[in-house]
């Protein structure tokens, strides 16, 4: 558990990681968060889309948790 506090544009900087990888459409995942919880919502359209969104939630400063919620649809 970190003791970082988790800042208040994390959502968005998640989002900007998003769309430096090109793997990854950031129009079809949204972002969210309560304390230091990650939400994933949306679809990709691979596993490795899924696993690239999941890398970067939890590289976020002050994440402690990350739920994934995205579906792959192919």
């Amino acid at each position: 558990m970190t003791t970082e506090p988790i800042p208040s544009d994390v959502a968005d900087r998640i989002q900007k990681t998003f769309r430096r990888r090109a793997i990854i459409d950031d129009s079809l995942i949204e972002v969210s968060n309560s304390t230091n919880t990650i939400y994933l919502d949306g679809n990709v359209d691979s596993w490795t889309a899924r696993d690239a969104a999941d890398d970067a939630a939890w590289k976020a400063p002050g994440v402690d948790n990350v739920v994934d919620r995205l579906e792959v649809v192919i």
